[in-house]
């Protein structure tokens, strides 16, 4: 049986309905999941390899080794459901040669499809962690710097933490495998909020860890160390009801408190240096090198720091600057004039200069289409700059011919009571019945948190649903499209008998409740 039997909490304890919520959220409702995919959730609900399989791959494997025909080896380590039979022949044999080969998988990418990809890199990352290959850390830690957020990330990460000797790479940071450590105690913490079991924290020690990480780097005020005290905090909020969901295995449940009361003497510490980190970062973003700059704005949205004044001045300097998108949504936390003068000045450079000319405008699609992802990111930002400005030209975007740039506009409606309602009103219900979907569900969730009843009902009928999947996908678009008026219904699904609804319910219920209290 495939993560069974190594005594640690990791994906063997990951309810298959958690990875089909992580997978439905980051995929089109529309696109299937693959045979490789439906293959792991069946072997999370305790699916069995072939043992036939295994065994005849195994032997095969033995032959190649004492032939020294790797590349035999390699080139049979392909895309599809006998990728993980493979791997854990190789594994169960536990050569040096065999860790070596399994160790050149975590560089090679096999297939396009991110998801699947990320599958092959958690199957090599766990058979390493099952022959303990400390070895291997290095190159487990150089797949999660040069790629930090392919999907699934998180259940790679708690791979990595679980290894023995992972704590010994927290004291080189901020050089390359410090960072790298940084980012999979971080990764592995929020996948808790995933599905990941919390019993991965007592089994890995994760509070004695972050105290040393605190103990070691506080004085450093670094975008990887924000975000990973901004975690902490979030998960001191849950871990009383994690530590309820452990109820049944007493000790299991007593060595998690103790790692909670690590963090617990910590907090008082972190919310102070949250609150400097979020007048430092700032004044020093222009300083930071292109390759820190993902790293930077993600603390920023983290903290929603204002650094309004900064990035504006690096966007007006390099027109070209990578990950401008991700600048200018960061924007949509300032308060500085100019820089909500800047997200309307960048989203009306492709759009009309008024919404009463015609609902498509063919042309500017096709002048300006390279164009769309800025735009789009700009009228995202907006959403936080209520005005009469802002939301005519919101409107102006929802009526674009670019699908990027219409789901987007129509996404940022009813963040706020708009200055027109009647107009609003009339292109969100123009919306509703949009050819794509995932603007018809913006459209939803814009008039549901305008308080329309038919769009609210739709929700409604969404969590009263006898399919559970469903079930799921709805409450957690609830708390996505910040649906406030449905909070008394997700509240009573608190309560379901079913653990998985009732846990998809509370993270929602939290998810939503700190998004009021940060504004």
């Amino acid at each position: 049986m495939l993560y069974v039997g190594i005594g640690l909490a990791l994906l063997a304890l990951v309810a298959g309905a958690f990875v089909m919520r992580w997978y439905r959220r980051r995929r089109p409702a529309q696109e299937p999941l693959s045979a490789v995919c439906q293959q792991h959730i069946e072997l999370f609900h305790g699916g069995q390899l072939d043992d036939v399989e295994l065994d005849a791959t195994k032997k095969k494997f033995a032959q190649w080794l004492h032939d020294d025909e790797i590349d035999r080896i390699e080139a049979s380590l392909v895309p599809g459901l006998s990728y993980v039979v493979r791997v854990r022949a190789l594994a169960e044999l536990g050569t040096d040669q065999a860790c070596r080969i399994l160790e050149r998988q975590l560089g090679r990418i096999i297939i396009d499809d991110a998801v699947e990809q990320s599958w092959y890199w958690i199957d090599v990352a766990h058979c390493l962690h099952m022959l303990a290959h400390e070895e291997s850390l290095p190159a487990l830690l150089d797949r999660l710097t040069e790629v930090d957020d392919f999907p699934l990330v998180h259940f790679y990460a708690a791979e990595i933490v679980a290894f023995h000797g992972f704590s010994s790479y927290l004291a080189d940071f901020p050089d390359r495998y410090g960072e790298a450590a940084i980012r999979a105690v971080n990764r592995t913490l929020e996948g808790l909020r995933c599905g990941i079991s919390a019993q991965i924290v007592a089994e890995t020690r994760l509070g004695e860890m972050i105290e040393s990480i605190w103990d070691q780097h506080h004085k450093q005020v670094h975008p990887l160390l924000v975000r990973l005290f901004s975690e902490v905090l979030r998960h001191q909020r849950r871990a009383a009801q994690y530590s309820i969901d452990l109820s049944e295995e007493h000790f299991e449940q007593e060595a998690y408190e103790m790692q909670v009361s690590h963090m617990a003497t910590l907090e008082d510490d972190l919310i102070t240096y949250l609150a400097q980190a979020k007048q430092l970062l700032p004044k020093r973003t222009d300083r930071t090198t292109p390759e820190a700059l993902r790293d930077w704005l993600e603390a920023l949205q983290e903290l929603r720091a204002d650094a309004g004044v900064t990035l504006v001045r690096l966007l007006r300097d390099n027109p070209n600057l990578p990950l401008s998108e991700q600048a200018i949504i960061t924007l949509g936390w300032s308060k500085a004039p100019q820089a909500a003068a800047f997200l309307r000045e960048t989203a009306a450079r492709t759009l009309p200069a008024s919404q009463k000319q015609s609902s498509w405008w063919p042309w500017a699609n096709k002048q300006h289409s390279h164009q769309a992802p800025v735009t789009a990111a700009a009228l995202i930002a907006l959403r936080n700059h209520p005005s009469e400005e802002s939301e005519q030209l919101i409107l102006a975007g929802a009526r674009s011919a670019d699908l990027l740039i219409r789901s987007s506009a129509i996404s940022s409606l009813g963040w706020w009571e708009p200055v027109r309602r009647k107009a609003v009103q009339m292109y969100l219900q123009d919306a509703r019945y949009d050819s794509d979907g995932d603007v018809r569900h913006a459209a939803r969730a814009a008039l549901a948190r305008l308080g329309e009843r038919q769009a609210l009902q739709w929700f409604r009928q969404g969590l009263a649903s006898e399919n559970r999947q469903i079930v799921m996908e709805s409450i957690q678009a609830i708390a996505d499209e910040g649906i406030t008026l449905l909070w008394p219904e997700l509240d009573l699904l608190v309560d379901e008998e079913e653990p998985d609804l009732a846990s998809c319910a509370r993270e929602a219920l939290e998810q939503m409740q700190e998004e009021l209290e940060r504004g």
